[in-house]
């Protein structure tokens, strides 16, 4: 019995081993240039300086298990590239992040200046109040050679304003790392092309996972009733 009980709880260690790192390949393609554009922005990091810079702004083109998708930076202030991460896929789970899922459930942009303002209003959300954006982490270019659009700058303003109050978990967070290193966040809509909304066990996790439940119903077999 002693035997018995410690297989089973070294197959459960072994399985929770595994669990945490489960993930999906996510493979970022590049800028999606229909929904989006190069902005003039003022940043300033926590604990940093404003930088004047040109970001882009706008959807991101991912490959997602084979499934192609455009999402958006949620973090300003962390970088990612055309590369290959894993990524744990889940949910909103934080009031800025459900409200970041509402406005793709219900203000979707369609072109590239409402794309443009559509990050900005993400990263406003998600880093200010938001408070507009002649204040806080993210403002409007404060360089009179190249300023910020006065239209995108309206646009996210109507998205801010349009999703105050709002709440939606109807949306994908993809929560990416590269070599075990937490990288930028991304996150887009429901998809409804069949492919992964949730992490999903690698191969090799799935038969580890499938031989421990295997074994621990083939020990519960062997024990026998109890007296």
């Amino acid at each position: 019995m002693l035997a018995l009980m410690v297989t089973k709880r070294f197959i459960l260690l072994a399985l929770l081993a595994v669990c945490p790192a489960l993930a999906n390949t996510i493979i970022v393609v590049g800028t999606h240039n229909s929904l989006g554009q190069t902005t003039w922005i003022n940043e300033t990091a926590p604990g940093g300086t404003p930088t004047n810079l040109a970001a882009w702004a706008g959807g991101i083109d991912i490959n997602i298990d084979g499934y192609s998708r455009v999402v958006f930076c949620v973090d300003l202030f962390t970088d990612i590239n055309a590369s290959t991460y894993k990524s744990v896929l889940g949910p909103p789970d934080t009031d800025r992040l459900k409200r970041v899922g509402w406005l793709l459930q219900n203000q979707f942009p369609t072109d590239a200046a409402h794309g443009a303002a559509f990050q900005l209003a993400i990263w406003d959300i998600m880093h200010d109040t938001p408070d507009g954006f002649d204040l806080g982490s993210v403002r409007r270019s404060t360089d009179s050679r190249n300023p910020t659009s006065d239209a995108v700058i309206n646009y996210a303003l109507q998205y801010e304003t349009a999703s105050v109050g709002k709440s939606s978990t109807h949306a994908v967070v993809y929560h990416n790392s590269l070599n075990g290193v937490p990288v930028q966040t991304l996150i887009g809509s429901w998809p409804n092309d069949g492919g992964p909304v949730d992490a999903t066990p690698e191969p090799a996790a799935k038969v580890l996972i499938v031989s421990g439940l295997a074994l621990m119903g083939l020990s519960r077999v062997h024990r026998g009733p109890q007296s």
